[in-house]
């Protein structure tokens, strides 16, 4: 039986495969030169067959006319090493005290997180709301949060739909979301650092 594949591998044994009668045992390995050296093994009289270059070699399989089992490889032989002044990044942490500045996009970045949204209604011209932003939501507690929810700035000046929307008429007016945007719980003025209380509250709701 003949067979085809790649090997992309690291290692002085990268692998071998062996036919269910187990008569013939195949082994790929890396020599010093590079080249890949194949050894076919008679299981039952322990001969050897022929090496084979890296260049030249097709990866067939010799075996009885029957499918052949993978046998478990060293898991040692697939480590991987990162190259000098790699840094290891956390794809899930991501930049958790990030603002939004569209509903939408943030709903999706929620749900595919797994995540609430914290929807700040606002404006410019707002005292209090101006306040939250100074005072509350630069601290380090409120954006410890950021785990548990994505947070949206949204300036009604600038997105009276949506504000209309959401009936936020008084401001600040603060949502709290789920990630499909199911109202689960609202804050309107401004209530300092005992806003804390309601994310507290309210990340338990998803």
């Amino acid at each position: 039986m003949y067979g085809a594949g790649t090997l992309v591998l690291t290692g002085s044994v990268l692998g071998h495969v062996t036919a269910p009668s187990r008569s013939v045992r195949t082994t790929w390995s890396k020599t010093s030169a590079g080249t890949l050296q194949t050894t076919f093994t008679n299981v039952a009289t322990g001969v050897q067959g022929p090496d084979c270059p890296f260049s030249k070699c097709g990866f067939s399989f010799w075996g009885p006319q029957d499918d052949i089992a993978i046998d478990a490889a060293d898991d040692s032989l697939f480590a991987f090493s990162a190259p000098a002044g790699a840094k290891k990044v956390e794809i899930a942490a991501g930049d958790l005290s990030k603002w939004y500045f569209n509903l939408d996009e943030a709903k999706k970045v929620a749900k595919a997180s797994n995540r609430m949204l914290f929807v700040d209604f606002n404006a410019t011209w707002c005292g209090p709301c101006q306040m939250y932003k100074r005072e509350v939501f630069t601290t380090a507690e409120f954006k410890a949060y950021g785990k548990y929810f994505v947070f949206v700035d949204i300036d009604t000046d600038e997105q009276p739909a949506l504000a209309q929307q959401f009936g936020a008429s008084a401001i600040p007016d603060l949502h709290f979301l789920k990630s499909d945007g199911t109202e689960v719980h609202r804050v309107i003025g401004y209530k300092g650092m005992a806003l804390l209380q309601d994310l507290e509250k309210a990340k338990d709701m998803r």
